[in-house]
């Protein structure tokens, strides 16, 4: 290490008999010989990342460190024995791979394995990292079998292993003590050994040579083992993964005879001697898994908010975009409950099931850089209320890696385009009561205040509004109406509902403002003391408050309802009159005529009605003299009509 060179400690940790590091984020970990260091660290450069020289051992900063360099990873082949004789480990780790993360108890050792040179078709393969060793361990755990498939490529071509959990072991790094000339083994990892339950071979014949002996012809057979890099945790401290793309696969051998008695190692579980009591069994061969990666999209037509009833086309992307195949692929997508499942539509290949609401698309097996696109469609529901987010994703099941994944969340806000429309009103008719309120119900829930203001009603009517709910406005006058009084009321086209439509007052479908969408209706009210309205003069003058109209009731009130007769003649009108009154009013072109037809008794109403009694006497003397003089002159001219003939 030169002068002037910052460094700093990732980790340091002693164990009883044998110093390791405790590996830290993007650190590798750095062994120690016990006998020359009784702390133990590794050291990275601040600027370079690069690890200190291997050149000697002292102290920084108070803390003993020994100096090794950092080795780049390129994993040998291992030539593994079978172990007859070692100790009881009764280790308990926590391993966490790219499959499956759980608990386990480090029991036996079932092997040791060596890095090997390995000639193969006349291709030489040499010892890369003569450090490498591993100890292969048996594991206890709880945790229900699983089943991966993985695509590997090696010296022996690609292949397709089904990979299970039901039997695994650990491999550890290990530093070969006796036969003694190795250096402990930094940077290499810990691996997670898969059973193999696919048959698969590599039917190869290749020359094999380790520390324990030359086998120039070793028969390659089945693939019995898969390993992945793990992360392992052990009595709290992590052993991170440092080389995540290296992975071996296990083949049987035979017509192997190279053995060694024993070794003398040591590794995280502390020293130990290994007795190994058979030639080699397994070729560990380095690996490269190609992997299957889902991903996956959604879309939907039309894009934005929608009304309810709208049909919307979904459309599900995916692909494989790894360098492995995927089998068993399938796609799921649970229907939103604001989706009308009665419409829906479903694309090629997919089913439907009702109870979960749930389409399913069995894909099958999907290559390295294949997809596949899905496509349904459903209406939203004719009943979804005004800004209801109808959520829609899929999700991508590759199992064989057990991988999913979910599109993008698809939202749909649903927007009330439907104008209100008016579905009750009260009063009508042609004998309401004076005290009567004015109810509007409208078909859906409508904004209070633009109802309100749309209001009129004529003649002019103080009052107020009150609402059941929001669908049903009522005017409560705050004196009682006329009566006998025809009243027109009007909510005009500025009536808007909840989310802003316009009124459809005539019932077109379209909102179109006012005046087009004006609703009007008329109804008009009983006459004090049993008796109704002037009908007729009111349907030809349009309103009760006609100058004539208040003549004519006070000619009513005053000459005819005074007396036996009179009432006798009002009752007779007022049982005749409604029709007729209706069919002028839903005539227009009658009233002229029906105002000039009630000339007469409108002049003889006056004058009985806005005369003094002096005036009454002049004005019967000059029509009872007019009267007289007419008779005289007629008399006469009938007594001399022969003079003219």
């Amino acid at each position: 290490m030169t002068n002037g060179q910052q460094f700093t400690i990732a980790a340091k940790m002693t164990t009883p008999g044998y110093n390791y590091p405790v590996a830290a984020e993007y650190v590798m970990p750095g062994y120690c010989q016990p006998a020359i260091q009784s702390g133990v660290c590794f050291i990275r450069h601040l600027d370079t990342d690069a690890w200190a020289d291997a050149s000697g051992f002292g102290t920084l900063g108070g803390v003993n460190v020994c100096l090794r360099a950092r080795i780049t990873s390129n994993v040998d082949h291992f030539k593994c024995y079978g172990v007859e004789e070692a100790p009881y480990i009764g280790e308990e780790v926590q391993l966490e791979d790219q499959f499956i993360e759980f608990d386990a108890l480090v029991t036996n050792t079932s092997f040791f394995c060596n890095p090997v040179e390995k000639l193969h078709d006349e291709e030489l393969t040499p010892i890369l990292n003569p450090d490498y060793h591993l100890t292969v361990y048996n594991l206890e755990y709880e945790d229900e079998p699983q089943l991966w498939q993985v695509t590997v490529n090696n010296q022996f071509g690609e292949q397709m292993l089904t990979v299970s959990s039901n039997s695994v072991g650990l491999a550890v790094p290990t530093w070969k003590l006796d036969p003694g000339g190795h250096d402990p083994p930094v940077g290499l990892d810990h691996y997670l050994l898969y059973e193999v339950v696919n048959e698969v071979y590599a039917y190869a014949d290749v020359g094999l040579e380790d520390q324990f002996g030359d086998d120039p012809v070793v028969a390659v057979g089945q693939a019995v083992l898969f390993a992945n890099p793990v992360q392992k945790t052990h009595g709290g401290n992590v052993t991170d993964i440092m080389n995540p793309h290296e992975h071996l696969v296990f083949y049987e051998i035979g017509n192997t005879t190279a053995s060694y008695p024993q070794v003398q190692v040591v590794d995280q579980f502390g020293e130990q001697t290994l007795g190994l009591g058979s030639p080699a069994e397994w070729l560990a061969v380095p690996s490269e898994k190609k992997i299957p990666v889902p991903v996956a999209d959604k879309a939907v037509s039309p894009e934005g908010d929608a009304p309810a009833g709208q049909t919307l086309d979904y459309t599900v992307r995916y692909d494989n975009v790894g360098e492995g195949t995927a089998s068993g692929v399938y796609v799921t997508d649970v229907l939103d409950e604001d989706l009308d499942d009665s419409t829906l539509v479903i694309g090629a290949g997919g089913t439907y099931d009702i109870p979960t609401r749930t389409i399913t698309w069995l894909i099958g097996t999907v290559g390295p850089g294949v997809g596949g696109t899905l496509t349904f469609s459903a209406n939203v529901r004719s009943d979804a209320t005004h800004g209801t987010a109808v959520t829609n994703y899929a999700t991508v099941y590759f199992p064989s890696v057990h991988e999913e994944i979910a599109t993008n969340i698809i939202v749909v806000n649903t927007v009330d385009t439907a104008p209100p429309t008016i579905t009750g009103r009260s009063p009508t008719g042609s004998s309401v009561s004076v005290d009567s309120s004015i109810t509007i119900d409208f078909s859906e829930s409508m904004d209070t205040t633009s109802a309100e203001n749309a209001f009129s009603i004529s003649p002019t009517v103080p009052g107020s509004f009150s609402w059941t709910g929001d669908t049903t406005m009522i005017f409560n006058p705050t004196t009682n109406l006329a009566d006998g009084t025809q009243y027109t009321v009007t909510i005009d086209g500025t009536a808007k509902d909840s989310v802003g439509n316009g009124l459809d007052g005539n019932e077109n479908g379209i909102a179109e403002g006012s005046p087009a969408d004006d609703y009007t209706w008329s109804f008009t009210t009983e006459v004090a003391g049993g008796g109704v309205g002037c009908f007729i003069a009111t349907a030809a003058y349009g309103t009760p408050m006609a100058e004539e109209i208040q003549i004519l009731r006070e000619f009513r009130d005053e000459y005819l309802l005074t007396n036996p007769v009179g009432q006798a003649l009002v009752d007779l009108y007022y049982r005749v009159s409604p029709p007729i009154a209706e069919f002028i009013t839903e005539h227009p072109n009658l009233k002229p005529i029906v105002r000039a037809g009630l000339v007469p008794a409108l002049a003889m109403s006056t004058i009985a009605v806005n005369t003094t009694p002096t005036e009454k006497a002049i004005i019967i003397g000059l029509v009872v003299l007019v009267s007289v003089a007419v008779a005289v002159w007629a008399t006469r001219r009938r007594g001399r009509g022969p003079e003219y003939t």
